[in-house]
C-alpha cells in the first residue's frame, strides 16, 4: 500500500514538473516568435543606446561572420535587445534585487538618498598613463608657443560621493588614479572642491546620472577661472531656471527602477548677460545662446547643454569685440561648464573622441589666447581617447 502512494505521488511530481517544462518551452518558443515578428526597435529611450537589429545581424558576409563566431554573438544581442516586454522585465528584475536588499544592479551601485553610484573597479592603467602623457604633451607644446594651460581633472562620482556609499562597500579610492595622472600631467584637481560640498549636503552630481549638475559646473568653473587668473562671477550674479524636473540619467539606465526619483535640470542666465551663439563646425547646427532646449523633451535632457557632443564647436558673444580666445579640449562633463566661461572667453570647443585632426595646428591657426583641458578622470580610463592630441605636435 506504501509503496503504492509512493509511486503514485512519484507521478504527481512528474507531471508537475512535466507541466512546467511545458510552460517554459512555451514561453521561450512564444518569445522567439514575437521576437521576430514584432517591428525592431533601432533606439531604446529608457537605456540611450542603440540596439541591434535583425538586418544588423545579416548584414555584410554572413558566411565569414558565421565562422568567426560574429554572427552568433550579433544573434544573442538581438535576442536580448527585441526581447518582448524587455523594459518591463528590467524593471521587475529592479524590483527583485530591492525586495531581496542587494545593493547593486549592473553595475550600479544603490546609494543613500537615492543615488545610482556607478562602480570604476577597472581603471586601466595603460589607458591612464597614455592619455595623460598625450594631454601633457599637447600642454607642453603650446606653452612653448606662448598659449597659457589648464589641466583640470574632473572626478568620478565614487571619488565624491563616498558618505552615500552602503556600509558593505569600500569606496574605490581617487588617489589609486589620480596619482597615476599627476604623475604624468600636472592637473587642476576639483575633487577637493566638489567633495567638500558634496559633504554639505550640496546638489554637486545629479543621482541617476554620472554627470554633475550646473551648481557642480559652476563649482568648477571657479576654481577654473582662478587658475587663469580671473576672478570668477559670484554665484548671486545668475538666474536659475528649473527646466526639467524628470531627468533620469545613464545610471538610471543600468538599473531601471521605477523607485527612483528623477533628477533636477537648472541652467543658469547671468542677469542683463549678453548674447551668445553656437556653430558646429561642418554642420547646418546653429543655435543662439548655450543650450538646445529640444533636448528637455527627450530621455537625453543633459544633451541640452550645448546640444550633445561633436568634433568642433565655436561659441561666440554676439557683437563681441576684442574678447580673448579658449580652446577647450573636453568630454561631456565640460559640455555644462559652457554656459560659465563663455562669458568670459570666445571658446573654440573640441571633443577628441568625434575630431581627428591635429589639435595643436587648430590652436595655432585659429590664434588661440589659452588652452583648457576639461575631462572626466572615468574618460582616462577605460578608452586611449586623448592619444589623437599627440598628432600634428612639433618635433623636439
Amino acid at each position: 500500500m506504501e509503496k503504492e502512494m509512493n509511486k503514485k505521488a512519484s507521478r504527481k511530481v512528474s507531471g508537475f514538473d512535466l507541466a512546467i517544462v511545458i510552460i517554459f518551452c512555451a514561453f521561450i518558443f512564444l518569445s522567439g516568435i514575437l521576437t521576430v515578428a514584432l517591428p525592431d526597435r533601432e533606439f531604446s529611450d529608457n537605456e540611450n543606446t542603440v540596439l541591434t537589429t535583425l538586418s544588423d545581424v545579416f548584414e555584410g558576409n554572413v558566411v565569414n561572420k558565421l565562422f568567426s563566431g560574429e554572427l552568433f554573438d550579433m544573434a544573442g544581442d538581438y535576442f536580448r535587445h527585441q526581447f518582448p516586454l524587455r523594459d518591463g522585465m528590467l524593471q521587475l528584475r529592479a524590483l527583485a534585487d530591492a525586495a531581496l536588499v542587494r545593493y547593486e544592479t549592473g553595475g550600479v551601485i544603490y546609494g543613500a538618498g537615492g543615488y545610482l553610484i556607478p562602480r570604476e573597479d577597472n581603471a586601466s592603467t595603460a589607458f591612464v598613463n597614455g592619455n595623460a602623457a598625450a594631454i601633457n604633451a599637447l600642454c607642453t607644446a603650446l606653452e612653448k608657443d606662448g598659449v597659457e594651460t589648464v589641466f583640470a581633472l574632473v572626478p568620478r562620482p565614487c571619488d565624491v560621493l563616498q558618505k552615500f556609499y552602503p556600509s558593505a562597500y569600500t569606496a574605490e579610492p581617487l588617489e589609486k588614479v589620480r596619482d597615476i595622472i599627476l604623475e604624468t600631467a600636472p592637473a587642476l584637481d576639483l575633487a577637493p572642491v566638489l567633495k567638500n560640498a558634496v559633504d554639505k549636503g550640496e546638489y554637486v552630481y545629479y543621482k541617476t546620472d554620472h554627470h554633475w549638475t550646473s551648481y557642480g559646473a559652476y563649482l568648477a568653473y571657479c576654481e577654473i577661472m582662478r587658475e587663469l587668473g580671473k576672478e570668477p562671477l559670484p554665484l548671486e550674479a545668475f538666474e536659475r531656471e528649473t527646466v526639467s524636473t524628470e531627468f533620469y540619467g545613464t545610471s538610471h539606465s543600468s538599473v531601471m527602477s521605477p523607485l527612483v526619483t528623477p533628477d533636477t535640470v537648472e541652467f543658469f542666465h547671468l542677469k542683463n548677460g549678453g548674447e551668445y551663439v553656437t556653430e558646429v563646425a561642418n554642420s547646418p547646427v546653429v543655435f543662439d545662446g548655450f543650450y538646445s532646449r529640444a533636448f528637455l523633451d527627450t530621455k537625453d535632457k543633459y544633451s541640452a547643454f550645448l546640444g550633445g557632443n561633436f568634433g568642433l564647436v565655436r561659441v561666440t558673444e554676439k557683437n563681441g569685440e576684442g574678447r580673448e580666445k579658449l580652446l577647450i579640449v573636453k568630454d561631456s562633463y565640460a559640455n555644462c561648464a559652457v554656459q560659465f566661461l563663455a562669458l568670459h572667453y570666445d571658446l573654440l570647443i573640441v571633443d577628441p573622441r568625434y575630431y581627428r585632426e591635429s589639435v595643436y595646428k587648430l590652436a595655432i591657426e585659429e590664434n588661440a589666447d589659452k588652452l583648457l583641458v576639461l575631462c572626466g578622470t572615468d574618460g582616462l580610463t577605460d578608452a586611449n581617447t586623448y592619444l589623437v592630441l599627440n598628432f600634428g605636435l612639433p618635433e623636439e
